[in-house]
C-alpha cells in the first residue's frame, strides 16, 4: 500500500463520527486545527490526518498536540504525492465511524459544530 499509518492515539473503532483532514503544506492550519478541536465539549470522536507528503510536516509537534487531546487520532502520510483529490478521497476511505466529516486543511470548525 502507497500509505503508512505512524500515529495513533486515544483510538476507538466505536467513535460516532470520524473527521478527515487530508493535508499538504499547510503545517500552521493544521495545529489550528487541532488546538481548535480541544475547545470541542464533547471529546468522543476521532480525527484521522492523511499528509499528501509534505515538505512541512513537523511530525514532533503534532503529535505532541495529539499527545495531550482526549479525542482519538490517527495520522498517516503518503509514500508519495497523490495528488488533492485522490488525498481527499483515501482520507475519507481511512474513517471507520458512522458518519464521516470531511474538513480541508483550511477549515476550522466552531466548537458548538
Amino acid at each position: 500500500m502507497l500509505i503508512d499509518k505512524v500515529f495513533e492515539n486515544n483510538w476507538k473503532d466505536d467513535f460516532k463520527i470520524n473527521f478527515t483532514i487530508p493535508t499538504y503544506n499547510r503545517i500552521e492550519n493544521l495545529i489550528l486545527i487541532i488546538k481548535n478541536f480541544n475547545k470541542f465539549t464533547n471529546q468522543d470522536f476521532g480525527i484521522i490526518i492523511l499528509d499528501n507528503k509534505s515538505s512541512d510536516f513537523d511530525f514532533t509537534i503534532i503529535t505532541n498536540l495529539l499527545n495531550n487531546s482526549k479525542f482519538g487520532s490517527k495520522i498517516y502520510i503518503n509514500k508519495k504525492h497523490i495528488g488533492p483529490d485522490a488525498n481527499v478521497l483515501r482520507s475519507m476511505q481511512l474513517a471507520v465511524s458512522e458518519w464521516v466529516f470531511l474538513t480541508g486543511d483550511s477549515k476550522i470548525l466552531r466548537p458548538d459544530t
